[in-house]
């Protein structure tokens, strides 16, 4: 009976596992510590109502703009929440084209 000898794969497989197995973790090592969110109550939203609209943070200010209420009616403002104190802040208009 022949025994057959691995090739260049199997080779490169088995050691492509053995190092994931020793380098993926590190004695010592710390986890990186989950961010809780958590929903707190606030003022209302002072601008329009609307749909579509765009929102995003930076840093821990949320921000909420454009969108539109039905075919004719569509928004180019933009607003800031500060959640340090609750307020709503109307920043410059959206100066680009909706379609």
């Amino acid at each position: 009976m022949q025994t057959s000898k691995p090739g260049f794969l199997g080779i490169a497989m088995g050691l492509n596992l053995l190092l994931c197995l020793t380098s993926s973790c590190e004695k010592n090592q710390t986890a990186t510590p989950i961010q809780k969110w958590e929903q707190t109550q606030t003022t209302d939203f002072i601008g329009d109502g609307r749909q579509n609209a765009v929102t995003f943070s930076i840093g821990s200010k949320g921000y909420v703009g454009l969108g539109n209420q039905g075919e004719n009616i569509v928004f180019t403002d933009l607003w800031e929440f500060n959640p340090t104190d609750k307020t709503w802040a109307r920043k410059k208009n959206f100066p680009g084209i909706q379609d």
